[in-house]
């Protein structure tokens, strides 16, 4: 297959839509996908091999340190709450951790 002018040799029969590792990974090292952690590698992964549940791990305990920090909540137009954190720019954030043991064991996103 060619990915930006260079040719990387499948290793594996990767079905349609799924994941490729473009350049080798060791083992617990985090896997980026546009620039998002979607987990981290169970074992050393090659080039060209697929990345798919056999090789990843959701550990994101071991990725991300949760923080809260509890702001005083300023009273305006209602007593209605919202469950997230004030962003340094001073706009509203929300962080949402969704994991999920389908399909097979790995279901692992964050967002916010």
């Amino acid at each position: 297959m060619d990915f930006e002018r260079e040719k990387i040799t499948l290793r594996d029969d990767i079905p349609f839509a799924h994941k490729i590792a473009l350049r080798d990974m060791k083992e617990q090292e985090p896997i980026l996908k546009y620039g998002e952690i979607i987990g981290v590698c169970k074992s050393d992964i090659k080039k060209g091999q697929w990345v798919h549940v056999q090789n990843v791990g959701c550990t994101a305990k071991d990725i991300y340190t949760y923080r809260y920090n509890e702001n005083s909540v300023k009273r305006g137009f209602s007593d209605k709450t919202f469950m997230g954190y004030e962003r340094n720019s001073g706009e509203a954030g929300i962080r949402n951790y969704i994991a999920s043991d389908y399909p097979h064991g790995f279901l692992c996103k964050w967002s916010g």
